[in-house]
């Protein structure tokens, strides 16, 4: 049944003044309070160029496609049921369909939810601020479309008698995952060069320099010539400080960690053995859990428990 749609019934938040250009369907929009969300399913959906007062995370659902576009920069974004894409707050956006049909999902989290599953999933400073300062699209993980369709089917988002408890639940658990997609996004960045001369470091500040490239882009396949272009250094000298400093070639130490990473993931549950082998970059399950063995002394499979429900009780 098509609902009846009416200009200005939903709270004022900037981007909800008008009702969207084309047939609109259905729309569901709860902008009440910490965990605001809207589903709108239309055909020939456009909205003009608008701003949302909160970061807005996009999910469209089936064979839906759509397209952001921003004025300043002017830039264009193509998401589909293969992607997410977070758009920042207060940044100005349209948004059209490029399917027949439009069926989409948008969550507006306010700043207290964002900082909950940052502190959560133990996200840095630094990172947090990429995260919500620029607009990008993130590939849609397994654990993610789990997530979505968990929100619509168990928590029923287009039904008017909704669990509140469990809209709670599934809308943290899809903020978690898109945020650790796009995290994972981030560490994959190529190394940036430097302008900087060897002279300028001191054998603390060049280890200090060489462990912040590293951890910037822990899962991306690095060269140590790459580590030292980018910290300003020569290879032989960047070898020869880490040894020094560390105990350890920078080879060492970025298996070390990802192994170390790895742990984290495991533990979490979310996750199993292979694909957290493909995630570090071992090329086989057997090769990651052999050297997971090593360092920790106990397989694996032992560590890949079931994930703990996400603050299931907790109110927001």
């Amino acid at each position: 049944m098509v609902r009846a749609m009416k200009a200005n019934r939903f709270p004022q938040w900037r981007g909800f003044e008008q009702v969207p250009a084309g047939c609109l369907l259905d729309q569901v929009v709860e902008l009440k309070d910490s965990l605001g969300f809207a589903y709108e399913r239309s055909s020939d959906f456009y909205k003009d160029f608008h701003r949302h007062e909160r970061l807005m995370i996009v999910l469209p659902r089936g064979a839906c496609a759509m397209e952001v576009r921003t004025r300043s920069p002017q830039q264009v974004f193509r998401v589909d049921g293969s992607s997410a894409l977070i758009v920042p707050a207060n940044l100005e956006h349209d948004d059209e369909s490029i399917s027949a049909l439009y069926d989409t999902l948008a969550l507006y989290p306010d700043d207290k939810v964002l900082s909950r599953v940052f502190e959560r999933e133990k996200i840095s400073p630094r990172m947090v601020n990429e995260l919500v300062e620029n607009l990008r699209v993130v590939k849609r993980s397994p654990q993610l479309n789990c997530a979505i369709e968990s929100f619509f089917s168990e928590a029923r988002v287009p039904a008017l008698d909704r669990d509140e408890e469990s809209i709670s639940f599934y809308y943290r658990r899809v903020l978690r995952e898109v945020f650790r997609e796009a995290v994972f996004k981030l560490q994959q960045k190529p190394l940036a060069d430097s302008s900087m001369t060897q002279a300028k470091f001191t054998a603390e500040s060049l280890v200090e320099r060489a462990l912040q490239v590293i951890e910037v882009n822990l899962f991306t396949p690095m060269k140590i010539s790459e580590i030292g272009r980018a910290c300003g250094a020569s290879p032989s000298t960047l070898l020869r400080v880490f040894r020094r400093e560390l105990g350890a070639s920078p080879a060492d130490y970025i298996r070390r960690r990802r192994l170390e990473e790895s742990r984290r993931l495991l533990q979490s549950g979310d996750y199993s053995v292979s694909e957290i082998a493909t995630r570090i970059g071992y090329e086989s399950a057997g090769a990651f859990s052999e050297a997971y063995k090593q360092l920790f002394g106990t397989s694996p499979s032992k560590e890949n428990s079931p994930a703990v429900p996400f603050e299931e009780n907790e109110n927001v």
